[in-house]
């Protein structure tokens, strides 16, 4: 599948490719505002179009106001069904919900995980981490969060959220210029890998695996898992 002005959607063992979806006439240019993707769940096709872009020079501009927000594109050919009106920067895990973090710009900085179900439209707060900021790491095999927290001392930690305010930390590290443990730049190097065994972490220190016993190591070779592993 590949995203931009339009999606396609691409039978590998073929080469046939199919249009199924195109970004309405008058749209922002598609470096700026193309739709993120959320999930690829089979049935449908979900991405986020933001409702602001960004703009040559660093300045900022709004997108009409009938196409921002989460849709629902259909592989089969039905018309798109917009979800949400506001896009959102997430994930998009089990049962209709979307996963992501609202950063707080102010000090002391408090950014907060939150999740949206698409079926109601509802917007829950579910954790914090006093004076920190936050990123969002990916999902494991449960559909629960994984996030990690910072602070302006280098200090990290990584957590597994399983409910409102119910998170566990299970990894901490203090960092000089980069976080050892994992890429972290999500639009580059993907999102994490879960699996039966547990949920994978690539890095450039190595690979890690986090299960029912903790974190570990399980190899030297920097690199950035892809999939399940079976």
């Amino acid at each position: 599948m590949q995203l931009g002005p339009e999606v396609h959607l691409v039978t590998v063992a073929t080469g046939a490719d199919r249009l199924i979806y195109r970004q309405p006439s008058g749209f922002p240019p598609a470096n700026y505002s193309s739709p993120h993707l959320l999930a690829f769940q089979g049935d449908a096709i979900y991405v986020s179009v933001d409702t602001f872009y960004k703009t040559p020079g660093g300045g900022s501009s709004q997108v009409p106001v009938d196409q921002a927000g989460v849709w629902r594109i259909d592989p089969g050919g039905a018309a798109p069904r917009r979800l949400l009106t506001d896009g959102i920067d997430g994930i998009l895990g089990a049962g209709g919900v979307i996963w992501s973090v609202e950063h707080d710009h102010t000090s002391p900085r408090k950014d907060t995980l939150v999740r949206y179900d698409l079926a109601s439209a509802r917007k829950d707060s579910w954790f914090t981490d006093a004076d920190s900021g936050m990123e969002l790491l990916g999902l494991d095999r449960d559909g629960r969060p994984i996030v990690w927290t910072y602070d302006n001392q280098g200090h990290i930690k990584i957590w597994l959220v399983s409910g409102p305010e119910a998170a566990k930390d299970f990894y901490s590290e203090t960092y000089a210029h980069y976080v050892s443990i994992y890429a972290g730049n999500n639009r580059e190097f993907g999102y994490l890998a879960a699996d039966s065994h547990g949920v994978w972490f690539g890095s450039t220190n190595g690979l890690y695996l986090y299960d029912a016993s903790g974190m570990r190591k399980v190899a030297d070779k920097p690199g950035i898992p892809l999939g399940q592993c079976r």
